[in-house]
Parts: structure tokens; sequence; C-alpha cells
């Protein structure tokens, strides 16, 4: 779960999409979010193509 406790600062949202196997494309932007990226985003699905998010 993504929140804003300074102990749970990674985007746990990016690691529910390890378990879509179709993924193609995320994008992130015009959002709220931040936080550290999860070792999991490497577990990504080789199908996906585009992962986008604000720097």
């Amino acid at each position: 779960m993504l929140t804003n406790v300074p102990r749970n600062r990674e985007l746990s949202i990016l690691t529910s999409f390890t378990q879509c196997q179709m993924l193609e494309e995320v994008y992130l932007l015009d959002n709220l979010l931040n936080g550290i990226l999860p070792a999991s985003v490497g577990n990504l699905t080789t199908t996906l193509s585009n992962l986008s998010f604000p720097l």
C-alpha cells in the first residue's frame, strides 16, 4: 500500500504490476505519488514496453 508514512516510502503499487502477464504500458504521470522504486520493478513482465513516471 502506498502511504505517506516516512518508514514506508516504497512505491508498492508497482509491485502489484508484476502479476500482470500481459502488461504493456504503465503511465504514472500527473499524480502525487512519491517514494522509492521497489526492487520488484526488475521483475515486471517482458511484455512491458513503456514505464513512464515523473522525475
